[in-house]
């Protein structure tokens, strides 16, 4: 399934998205720009970079209107911690609220997931049996590596994302026929949710979710704040660079830059992250455990955010 459909009628040719895209994906072909899906990596730097808005994301949002709407169906908001960077942490109330408003009956936060990955990743770390241990929270990353590097596959970690394993939490606390639907700023997860039907059951962007509250009339800023339910771990940090590592080390009493044998790292933005894994496929890394994130600066800059916001 194509995941990024471009407008011909808006496209240019103005090879913006083919220079940037880094694995490149992208192919000029018969005086148009078409992404090479089997390629794609789906990082959202090219719906992004078009100055023509020539690329939209693909993620309808009728199968998810159409489960807030049904009173016969529960569904639970699993929130990306990266809400605070983008809607300020003032207005988490404020976004439960919203996101009651639109048919949601539970608003939780994803960090509820990102904390049991946390102490999956310290097992790991605890065993010691992997000499490196490559995060698999980001879900672009992890295409990265399966598409370009699948000699490096051996070093992911076993663990799901934070918003799989949360939706997982969510329907063996409350049964499987309640419905997970992901909320936060990523392209991949929408790849990544349609793959994983058993965790969870759709995904409303940031930028999807802005233009909702603008169709029903919901002002953010004018709502009454509510209590978000379970209180969220210190995992709140995981969508900024080095948030993963720094769970990791609080879950572990340890503010050193090891720990059981292993350094920690983290980096950010695509280019960064494959000059990491040619150093490891070069053997030039070793005993170390790495927080990789597509995105420049971490999810909370991630692709799917509207523009007013960033």
């Amino acid at each position: 399934m194509s995941y990024i459909r471009v407008k011909k009628a808006n496209c240019k040719n103005c090879y913006k998205c083919l220079k940037h895209c880094a694995v490149k994906s992208i192919r000029y072909i018969d005086e148009k720009v078409d992404v090479i899906e089997e390629g794609c990596i789906l990082c959202g730097r090219c719906v992004n970079i078009c100055p023509q808005k020539a690329k939209t994301v693909v993620n309808d949002p009728a199968a998810v209107l159409d489960m807030l709407a049904d009173p016969h169906v529960r569904v639970v908001a699993s929130l990306a911690p990266s809400y605070a960077g983008v809607y300020g942490a003032e207005n988490a109330g404020r976004l439960v609220t919203a996101l009651e408003r639109l048919g949601f009956d539970e608003v939780q936060e994803t960090a509820l997931g990102a904390n049991e990955v946390t102490h999956r990743y310290k097992q790991l770390i605890d065993e010691g049996t992997m000499p490196v241990i490559l995060g698999t929270c980001c879900p672009a990353v992890n295409d990265l590596i399966v598409k370009y590097y699948p000699d490096l596959i051996p070093y992911m970690a076993p663990v799901v994302s934070p918003a799989l394993a949360h939706g997982r939490m969510i329907k063996e606390a409350q049964g499987t026929q309640t419905k997970v639907v992901f909320v936060g700023p990523c392209l991949a997860k929408i790849k990544e949710i349609a793959e994983h039907p058993e965790s969870a059951d759709g995904v409303i962007s940031f930028r999807m979710l802005d233009q909702l509250l603008a169709e029903r009339g919901i002002v953010l800023e004018e709502l009454q704040a509510k209590d978000g339910g379970r209180p969220a771990p210190f995992s709140r940090i995981y969508p900024i660079p080095e948030g993963v590592v720094r769970d990791v080390r609080h879950a572990a009493g340890s503010a050193q830059r090891e720990y059981a044998g292993y350094r920690f790292m983290s980096v950010c933005g695509v280019e960064n992250v494959m000059e990491f894994l040619e150093e490891l496929r070069a053997g030039q890394v070793d005993k170390v455990f790495v927080e990789l994130n597509a995105c420049d600066g971490g999810c909370v800059n991630g692709p799917l955010i509207a523009e007013g916001r960033r």
